[in-house]
């Protein structure tokens, strides 16, 4: 543990901090993105599974521009939301309980920052807020251009759970 003020070098511009677990994150003005701190699991989404003591630069995919950084306290996984598509994620970091949403069974860590699988209704999100934990992700976004149509069902109609007591 650092015990004293350090200056960070290397990072111009900063319009967001993230700190994860181990790990910090810099979205600078450009839109690009750096880290530094643990990355075991490729959590810093710079190509490798090397830790690092300065800030490197994240791979963010080529003419993308980033507008904001989502993760969780506990969390060895990241994702990063695209400025220039608004339904456009990205992961990195461990995903051995599919928790990245990479479409992928066989990947147990992605060390590069991939493309969320939203599906055909990608188009239509605007993603707004991103949280992880350990275990698994959540991403609050808006419905673009949603339709007018009244919905079919309300929370009143849905089935009623008991709760559970625990010991």
């Amino acid at each position: 543990p650092i015990y004293e003020v350090t200056l960070i070098e290397n990072v111009d511009d900063v319009q967001q901090i993230f700190a994860g677990s181990e790990s910090s994150y810099f979205l600078q003005g450009d839109g690009s993105v750096k880290a530094c701190g643990r990355n075991d699991q490729g959590q810093l989404g710079d190509g490798s599974f090397l830790q690092r003591d300065k800030p490197v630069n994240v791979k963010i995919p080529k003419g993308e521009k980033i507008k904001l950084i989502g993760s969780g306290p506990s969390a060895v996984s990241v994702f990063f939301a695209s400025a220039k598509e608004p339904g456009l994620l990205f992961a990195t970091g461990i995903n051995d309980r599919l928790q990245l949403g990479l479409n992928v069974n066989n990947v147990a860590a992605e060390s590069s920052p991939s493309k969320v699988d939203f599906g055909e209704e990608a188009e239509l999100l605007n993603i707004t807020k991103v949280s992880a934990s350990g275990t698994n992700t959540a991403a609050i976004a808006c419905i673009l251009n949603a339709p007018t149509e009244t919905p079919t069902a309300y929370p009143t109609d849905l089935p009623t759970v008991e709760p559970t007591a625990y010991p």
